[in-house]
């Protein structure tokens, strides 16, 4: 259907013209049991004053966004975006009756509306989206897997479009968006974001949960893997050993002993469910590629080789040599990322993109660490014991950087791409170049965070 389905915002003049084709979905909506205001039998004096008296006016004075999802010119969907919001909240908007036709649903529509609304919203300045749906409805996994928080629920908030004597509860969402440019007048810098508070492992793997069944209705043919990923284990941390497991065994049976081991180091060590966690906020955060903790945990290759790594560093603490280095093997085989099991890994570390890195035995990577593919963090020969290096708190490594040695990279300091370090750098210093020398300092206190790849000669 993609190819001939179209997003577009309308006008009134559109709006107006195209007016029968929104009373037809709206009908069609409520007809199916939809909680979006109406009782059924929805007479046809009241569609026709929603749309022309209610939303028609709205538009026209900019009050209010329609947004049409077309398939061969006809509505097959809608969202508004209501800006008329209070003087006191000129930073928020209301997203309001997203409608798709009950003929095509699970293709997609919806998600498209909800991301060219929020497109739009951006566009308006604002900063916090917040709407209401019915409590366990369909639409509630895609707003989770949106990235919308629950405010909490009302319960018998709204009568049962098919059955009024029955009450509905709903839920109240809310999404933050980041800005999206500098204030007029001051240099432009998106800077680091104010941190958000961390999500408990199960306020995370409620959110999984949510986003994979609403990833079985979006895409079938994974189902399965969803079911098997995330819908069948008890909770986070049986979830990442299965899908550790099943990522680097060699056949299904090794892939059940793994997982049995994999489960029982997590119920031994929790901070291996505490390192994940910070893993997937950090990555969510810090590259724009992922929308979702579902695309993170099933795609980002260097979220799982760090999973991968703290169960065999643990295995390495164990004594467990050979099962330790049979997992960082694999990895480096099937993802193309070398972790020695000795090395020490913080929390809150995002490997981008990940093919090509290199860390070895000593050394040691603190917390909230974002480096990029191609990196080395390795020796300078065949010295033994401690030789390699140790990444300081909130350190960003550019792509292809080569750091050498038993040298220290210090808090919040920044390695440009392609350089090569061999000597220490200082906290909150830019380093670039062959061999990398000083060039000033990281334009943010956490230069992980924001991900600023450039610097100032």
């Amino acid at each position: 259907m993609s190819a001939r389905l179209s997003i577009e915002q309308l006008d009134a003049a559109r709006f107006i013209a195209r007016l029968e084709d929104f009373q037809r979905l709206l009908a069609a909506c409520v007809a199916e049991g939809a909680s979006i205001g109406f009782i059924l039998p929805l007479a046809a004096a009241v569609n026709r004053g929603f749309w022309q008296d209610g939303v028609a006016p709205g538009i026209a004075r900019g009050a209010r966004l329609l947004f049409a999802a077309l398939h061969e010119g006809r509505v097959v969907g809608s969202v508004q975006l209501v800006l008329d919001t209070p003087a006191n909240q000129p930073h928020r908007a209301e997203v309001a009756k997203l409608l798709v036709h009950p003929e095509h649903r699970r293709q997609g529509i919806a998600r498209q509306l909800m991301l060219r609304l929020e497109d739009a919203a951006r566009a308006h300045g604002r900063e916090l989206l917040t709407l209401d749906t019915r409590s366990d409805d369909h639409a509630e996994p895609l707003y989770l897997s949106l990235g919308y928080e629950v405010a909490g629920r009302i319960p018998g908030y709204a009568l049962d479009a098919r059955q009024p004597e029955r009450r509905d509860s709903t839920t109240l969402m809310y999404k933050t968006l980041p800005a999206v440019a500098a204030k007029l007048g001051a240099p432009f810098s998106l800077g680091t974001p104010p941190a958000m508070p961390p999500r408990s492992a199960s306020e995370l793997w409620q959110l999984l949960r949510a986003q994979a069944e609403a990833g079985c209705h979006e895409a079938p043919a994974l189902a399965d893997g969803l079911v098997r990923a995330l819908l069948q284990p008890d909770d986070l941390a049986s979830a990442l050993a299965r899908r550790c497991a099943d990522a680097l065994a060699e056949d299904p049976r090794q892939a059940e002993q793994l997982a049995r081991r994999f489960r029982a180091l997590h119920a031994e060590l929790p901070d291996l469910l505490l390192a994940a966690c910070a893993d997937l906020e950090a990555v969510l955060a810090r590259d724009p590629a992922y929308a979702s903790l579902l695309e993170i945990f099933l795609f980002s290759k260097g979220f799982l080789t760090l999973q991968a790594h703290r169960l065999g560093h643990a295995l390495w603490a164990c004594g467990e040599r050979l099962l330790a280095l049979h997992l960082q093997a694999r990895c480096n085989r099937l993802l193309a990322i070398d972790i020695h099991p000795a090395a020490q890994l913080g929390r809150g570390i995002m490997l981008d993109h990940g093919t090509g890195i290199v860390i070895g035995e000593t050394a040691v990577v603190e917390d909230d660490v974002s480096i990029l593919q191609q990196v080395t963090l390795g020796g300078t020969g065949k010295e033994q014991g401690d030789r390699h290096p140790k990444v300081r708190k909130g350190v960003m490594i550019g792509a292809g950087a080569k750091i050498l040695g038993n040298l220290e990279i210090g808090e919040g300091a920044k390695v440009g791409a392609g350089s090569v370090v061999l000597h220490h750098v200082a906290p909150h210093t830019t380093v670039v170049g062959i061999p990398a020398r000083p060039v000033g300092r990281p334009r943010d206190a956490h230069p992980a965070e924001s991900m600023d790849q450039s610097f100032d000669d």
